[in-house]
């Protein structure tokens, strides 16, 4: 994925697990954090780590 597909898909994947402009949605939140995490975006790995998922 290009660069900004993947900030783009951690983005939403923090918009979920935090309720910010849609339901809180810890399924959905993982499975995009994963993708980001999949294409090596650092700041995904990070978010995996620290919440545990």
């Amino acid at each position: 994925a290009e660069d900004g597909v993947v900030v783009a898909m951690y983005n939403v994947g923090n918009m979920y697990y935090n309720g910010i402009g849609c339901k809180k949605n810890i399924e959905k939140a993982k499975n995009y954090i994963e993708l980001g995490v999949y294409n090596g975006y650092e700041a995904a790995i990070r978010f995996r780590n620290e919440y545990k998922f």
